[in-house]
C-alpha cells in the first residue's frame, strides 16, 4: 500500500527524469504507480529492521545516538523507495543525503566514547552534514558523492575492528560476522548486477540483484547496529545480553538500564 501512495506522487512530480535505472526487468511492467517495484519493495524489511531497533532503543532506555540512527535507517529505506517508484532526478537526493547522515551518526556513535576535546562531536558533524545537504541537493554530485560515501566508511572501519577485537562474548562477535556477510555479500551483489543489467533478458531467471542488495542491505544495517549497540552498553556497564525474537532475529537485552548520570547522548 506505502507503494501504491508514494507511487502516486509520481504524477505530481515535474521533475528531471533519471538518465539511468537500476536494473529492475520488471520496469512499469507490473504497476504503473511503481516504475521499479521490486526495487521499491525490497527496501520494506530494512525499513521493518530498523523500526525493531527502533522500538526495543526506546524499550531498553538506549541514548538517543541508537534512536536517531535507527531512525536515519528508517529514512534511507523510505528515501530509496520513492527514489525507486518515481525515478525522478530530485528524488535520489531523498536516498543519498540520508546515506551520508547515516554515516556521521556512525562515526559519531564510534568515537565520541574517545573524544576528548572540549569543542563537541556533533558541533563538527551537523554543520558539515547540513552543508553536504545543501551541496548534493544543488549539484547533485555523483562520482563525488560516491567518493565521499566511500571515505566516510572508511573512517568508521578501524573503530568498528577495535569494537571487535575487545568484544569477547560469541553472540555478539556473531553480530559482527553477520554484518560483515552481508556487508560483503551486498558488494558483491551489486558488482554482478552491474555486469548482468544489459544481459538479463537472456537469462533463464530475472535475478533481481538491486533488489537482492536491498534486503542484504537492510539486514547489515540491523546487525551492525544491535554489535554497536552491545558494545556500547557493554561500555556503560548496563550488563547486555543478545536474546532473539522467535529464536531468529538478534536483539540486544540489558539488564541494568542507563541511569541520568551516565554519559548523555
Amino acid at each position: 500500500m506505502a507503494v501504491y501512495i508514494i507511487g502516486l506522487l509520481r504524477h505530481h512530480l515535474q521533475d528531471k527524469a533519471l538518465q539511468s535505472h537500476w536494473c529492475d526487468p520488471q520496469r512499469e511492467k507490473l504497476t504503473p504507480l511503481a516504475i521499479e517495484m521490486y526495487n521499491s519493495v525490497s527496501n520494506l524489511p530494512g525499513i521493518v529492521l530498523s523500526l525493531i531497533g527502533l522500538v526495543n532503543t526506546i524499550h531498553q532506555r538506549f541514548e538517543r545516538r541508537f534512536f536517531i540512527l535507527h531512525f536515519t535507517s528508517v529514512v534511507v529505506g523510505i528515501g530509496s523507495m520513492i527514489m525507486h517508484c518515481t525515478l525522478v532526478y530530485k528524488q535520489q537526493q531523498n536516498d543519498e543525503i540520508p546515506m551520508v547522515w547515516v554515516m556521521l551518526v556512525y562515526i559519531y556513535v564510534l568515537y565520541s566514547p574517545g573524544w576528548n576535546h572540549k569543542v563537541s562531536m556533533p558541533t563538527l558533524l551537523v554543520p558539515y552534514g547540513a552543508i553536504f545537504s545543501v551541496l548534493h541537493n544543488h549539484y547533485q554530485f555523483v562520482t563525488g558523492f560516491q567518493l565521499h560515501y566511500m571515505l566516510l566508511a572508511l573512517l568508521c572501519a578501524p573503530q568498528i575492528y577495535r569494537y571487535y577485537t575487545v568484544t569477547t562474548n560469541m553472540q555478539a562477535r556473531r553480530l559482527a560476522h553477520q554484518y560483515l556477510f552481508c556487508f560483503f555479500s551486498t558488494i558483491t551483489c551489486w558488482y554482478f548486477d552491474q555486469i548482468l543489467c544489459n544481459r538479463q533478458s537472456t537469462l533463464p531467471i530475472e535475478p533481481e540483484g538491486h533488489a537482492i542488495f536491498h534486503i542484504l542491505n537492510g539486514l547489515n544495517s540491523y546487525f551492525g547496529n544491535m554489535f554497536l549497540q552491545y558494545c556500547r552498553a557493554q561500555q556503560l556497564g548496563m550488563s547486555p545480553h543478545i536474546k532473539y525474537i522467535a529464536g531468529m532475529l538478534p536483539y540486544v537485552k540489558v539488564v541494568s538500564y542507563l541511569t541520568p548520570t551516565k554519559e548523555p547522548g
